[in-house]
């Protein structure tokens, strides 16, 4: 019997075939074909390869069918070796598979021995070199890469590069990179030799802040993805901007502290760090009375007063700063309203007249006079008598508003009879408050003679830096008996309670005795009182004087903070407002209107190079682009005068300008060549050269630098940041 030895043989050596990952299930992809000299009676299997089953093939036809699912993520490719064997014989072949990869080259000794005896042989040596085939995927150096780019960059503006190898050599430098998503708005380009990921040409305005991009990388035949998150650093495009320059809020005085008096919030349309504001207050007077939280929210730090002449209207001077050093300004003017927490005040502590007996009935004999530092019903006065027997409102009345005291009755009879009384002033508060002043009435026989002054009222106008002792004017009564004059002693400022005049005893001479203020008190209302004696009685009369404190320019202009903190951003054109002064000035007219200039006298000369102020509303502006780099911060010397017109008072303050820093110098190295050494059998890892850089940039956020190899040969290289 003749055993049948015959191998089967492949019709192909190799079979390379590509197929997609989504493919379906039991789709045939190939068909493996062997020949036997015999017949047909071949049978296939698969012999290695497949760790998974993912396939199977009809051991009767060759024909390959995917049987499970692929994921080219997982596993992109498959070497998978196919035997077939002589059903009869036992015969088998195999599809014999090498790989470059694995192994580039072979070497192989052959022996050939005879039959005799003894057996004589020989050697030789074949050398194989295995052709290298396109059969693996290209492979990222990394599955996710992060970037970060700012939105100012430019277009052509690198933001990164990625990697990729692939094992077959025939592949070397014919790789093509490419971007497949999230890039629908063309803000990116992709160089497709050397993976540098670009800003384009198409890039819009405005960027989103976070881009996905899936990239991918192809040999020609296979093909492999990965993720490069792109984090777009918002720019400074705008700046802070309030709902009003100017802000009108109302604040019940004597509220408690902690009181939230208004909300003063800016705005900002840039995103991230740029559009985070913080608040501040400029002035000083605002500052000690007040707070204002990060959300703008402004808060009392104590209680105040409405009848406190420099806290009626308290002005708030605010800026809104953002991240980038941009800022923005408004005012909040904070108008105390009034409650009632003043009672009346009399304009003296007592009042007294005398009064002839045949007086017709209904005649004046007095007026009381009250004020209340209150406003509106707060400080409506009415008056009303307050006595312990019944004849004094039998023979008088007073007039609710006007506090006119008049007759009732006729007096004839009452000679030399005192009337002592109480009027009450009450306020027309809820609850009201209310003061009572003595009043003494005498009558007297119409035969006794009253002293009596020449005018029934007197004025006067004086300057306030009038000297001391300086006589206003000699105030005489006429009276056939000899008589004393004396001031009433007053209950006000107004009404002379510090004393400020004073006349002479003798000779009614009214002289200036303490210095006058305008500022404080621009009126006084005196009472002048005249005594003589009648029959062992005192007679007295009395008349009003008005007296006008004229301003003079004794107050030079204030400023509201010194020095003032101010931030402008590096390479805004000229033009860009700073910061606003302001200025205050007691005196009236033109001796307080405030005007603004630069001090000729500066700390540095190119200052008036740089800035200029609006002579009328004080504010700072640049004349030219300013350059952290070159100099980072500004001391500017501002004058307030005052348009007196005798003399001009002048005061001065500082402004210090915090120039912020933008990043607008790239990175340089300190050497354009760098050189290296490395010995082929060093180990991986080992340093080959040190970089370095400098950035003229001085914020840590824009002098944080990447570094990229953008070129390189065939040997792999890393840069350790």
């Amino acid at each position: 019997m003749v055993v049948n030895k015959a191998m089967p043989v492949f019709e192909k050596a190799f079979y390379s075939l590509e197929i997609p990952e989504s493919i379906q299930l039991l789709t045939p992809i190939a068909h493996i074909q062997a020949n036997d000299s015999e017949g047909p009676r071949i049978v296939y299997t698969i012999t290695e390869g497949d760790p998974l089953n993912q396939f199977s093939i009809n051991f009767n036809t060759g024909v390959i069918q995917v049987l499970k699912p692929l994921d080219f993520e997982t596993h992109p490719a498959y070497k998978l070796s196919v035997r077939a064997t002589d059903s009869l014989t036992g015969a088998k072949a195999e599809v014999f598979m090498l790989d470059h990869e694995e192994k580039p080259s072979h070497k192989l000794i052959i022996r050939a021995v005879d039959g005799g005896v003894p057996a004589l042989s020989s050697e030789i040596i074949v050398l194989i070199d295995v052709t290298d085939l396109n059969d693996n995927a290209p492979v990222f150096s990394q599955n996710v890469y992060e970037a970060t780019v700012s939105e100012l960059a430019p277009r052509g503006h690198f933001v990164t590069q990625v990697q990729a190898s692939d094992a077959d050599n025939s592949d070397s430098g014919k790789l093509e990179f490419s971007i497949i998503s999230g890039n629908e708005g063309q803000n990116f380009a992709i160089d497709p030799k050397t993976g540098a990921i670009l800003i384009s040409n198409h890039r819009k305005p405005h960027m989103e802040s976070l881009y996905n991009i899936n990239v991918s990388v192809s040999d020609g035949v296979f093909r492999s993805s990965a993720i490069v998150k792109v984090n777009v650093i918002s720019a400074n495009f705008h700046n802070p901007t309030f709902n009003q320059v100017d802000y009108v809020v109302e604040l019940l005085e004597n509220s408690p502290v902690g009181t939230m008096v208004a909300e003063a919030q800016a705005t900002d349309e840039d995103s991230g760090t740029y559009g985070r504001l913080t608040y501040h207050i400029v002035n000083e007077i605002a500052k000690d009375k007040f707070s204002i939280s990060e959300n703008g929210e402004i808060f009392t730090l104590e209680s105040l007063d409405r009848e406190n002449a420099l806290e009626k209207v308290i002005p708030i001077s605010l800026i809104a700063k953002d991240g980038g050093g941009k800022v923005g300004f408004c005012t909040v003017n904070v108008i105390l309203t009034d409650i009632n927490d003043n009672a009346p005040q009399f304009r003296a502590a007592d009042y007294r007249v005398n009064v002839a007996s045949d007086v017709p009935r209904g005649t004046t004999i007095l007026k009381i006079a009250a004020s209340d530092m209150d406003e509106g019903s707060n400080a409506d006065i009415t008056y009303s008598i307050e006595a312990d027997t019944d004849n004094v409102e039998e023979n008088f009345e007073i007039h609710q508003f006007s506090g006119v005291i008049v007759t009732k009755e006729s007096l004839i009879g009452l000679e030399n009879q005192l009337y002592t009384f109480l009027v009450r002033a009450k306020d027309g508060g809820n609850p009201t408050k209310a003061s009572v002043v003595p009043v003494y009435v005498r009558i007297l026989a119409p035969e006794v003679p009253v002293p009596k002054f020449i005018e029934s009222h007197y004025r006067f106008a004086i300057d306030e830096d009038l000297p001391l002792g300086s006589e206003i004017d000699v105030i005489q009564a006429e009276s056939d008996q000899p008589i004393f004059y004396s001031l009433v002693k007053g209950n006000t400022p107004e009404s002379n309670q510090d004393e400020v005049f004073v006349v002479d005893p003798n000779s009614g001479s009214l002289k200036l005795e303490k210095k006058l203020d305008h500022e404080s008190t621009k009126w006084y209302q005196l009472s002048l009182q005249v005594q003589s004696e009648y029959d062992g009685s005192k007679v007295v009369s009395a008349v009003d004087i008005s007296i006008q404190v004229k301003d003079v320019n004794d107050n030079r202009p204030l400023f509201e903070s010194n020095p003032y903190e101010a931030f402008v951003v590096e390479n805004l054109p000229d033009g860009t407002s700073v910061i606003q002064v302001k200025a205050t000035d007691l005196d009236s007219g033109t001796n307080g209107h405030v005007v603004y200039n630069l001090d000729p006298n500066q700390e540095t000369k190119d200052i008036a190079e740089l800035f200029a102020i609006n002579s009328e509303t004080g504010w700072i502006t640049t004349l030219k682009e300013l350059d952290r780099e070159k100099r980072n911060k500004y001391t500017v010397s501002v004058l307030a005068t005052d348009r007196g017109d005798k003399e001009q008072l002048m005061t001065s303050t500082k402004v210090d300008v915090t120039v912020v820093d933008v990043n607008d110098n790239p990175p340089r190295f300190t050497a354009e060549i760098y050189k290296g050494t490395v010995s082929e059998d060093d180990p991986p890892g080992g340093v080959i050269a040190i970089l370095s850089t400098t950035d003229l940039d001085t914020e840590d956020n824009n002098k944080q630098i990447s570094y990229f190899i953008t070129g390189w040969s065939d040997v792999d290289f890393v840069l350790l940041v």
